[in-house]
C-alpha cells in the first residue's frame, strides 16, 4: 500500500498493533468475524499475546487516562506479513482485572491469546499515521516517539500525540479501526477442568 494514498490521520490517543492470520486464520475471515461479533453482542473481542499492551497495567490505565484528558482512544491496526500459529483453541472466560472469571458471550470467539481489546465500530481504511508525531504513553519507554520505538519485533503500543518532527517524518499505513470501548481490555482463558484451582491473579 502506498504510504501516502490515505488520509493523514490526527487522534489524540492511539493504540497501534500489528496485525496479520492468526491462530491459523487469515486476516479478512478474522475481521468479518468480528464485524459480526459486533453486530450480535455490540462490541467485539480482539484478541492478542505477548507481553506488550498488558489489559491490566497498560491499556486500561492509558484509556482511563485519555478519558481523563476528555479523549476516546483509536484503536489502529497495521498488517504484518509474519502470521501467528497459536493453539485456535478459543478461549471460554474472560476477565476484567485479572481475578474474577466470567463465561464470554456465547456469540465471541477469542482464539490463540491471553487477553482482548474491547472494539466498537471495526472497519477497513486507507489512512496515514505519521509514527513521529506520537509518544509512547506508558513503561519504561514512556515518552520515546513511536518512529523509534515501533519496530522489528515491537508490535503494539499506547500513544499520544505530540510535536511531530520536521527531520525525521515516518509514515505507516492503517489498513483498518476501531474505537476503544470500556472495559477496554480484558484476558482470557480456557475454563479450568474440573478439580483444577488455578491462581486467581494472571501472570503476564
Amino acid at each position: 500500500m502506498d504510504h501516502n494514498s490515505g488520509d493523514p490521520l490526527d487522534t489524540p490517543a492511539i493504540l497501534l498493533m500489528k496485525v496479520g492470520s492468526h491462530g491459523h486464520e487469515e486476516l479478512a475471515s478474522i475481521v468479518r468475524r468480528k464485524q459480526e461479533e459486533e453486530r450480535a453482542i455490540g462490541h467485539t473481542f480482539w484478541g492478542y499475546g505477548g507481553t506488550l499492551c498488558h489489559p491490566q497495567r497498560v491499556v486500561q490505565v492509558f484509556a482511563k487516562e485519555a478519558a481523563a484528558r476528555g479523549q476516546g482512544v483509536a484503536v489502529l491496526f497495521c498488517v504484518t506479513r509474519s502470521p501467528y500459529y497459536g493453539d485456535p483453541v478459543p478461549a471460554d472466560q474472560y476477565s476484567v482485572n485479572g481475578e474474577h472469571w466470567e463465561d464470554l458471550p456465547t456469540e465471541a470467539r477469542v482464539t490463540a491469546s491471553k487477553s482482548a481489546l474491547v472494539l466498537s465500530n471495526l472497519r477497513t481504511c486507507d489512512d496515514t499515521l505519521w509514527l513521529d508525531g506520537y509518544r509512547v504513553a506508558l513503561g519504561p519507554s514512556s515518552g520515546r516517539a513511536l518512529n523509534e520505538y515501533f519496530r522489528f519485533r515491537v508490535d503494539k503500543a499506547a500513544a499520544f500525540a505530540a510535536a511531530r518532527s520536521t527531520e525525521n517524518r515516518t509514515p505507516l499505513s492503517i489498513s483498518f479501526k476501531a474505537e476503544l470501548v470500556a472495559p477496554y481490555a480484558i484476558s482470557v482463558r480456557r475454563r479450568p477442568p474440573p478439580g483444577c484451582r488455578p491462581s486467581t491473579r494472571t501472570r503476564r
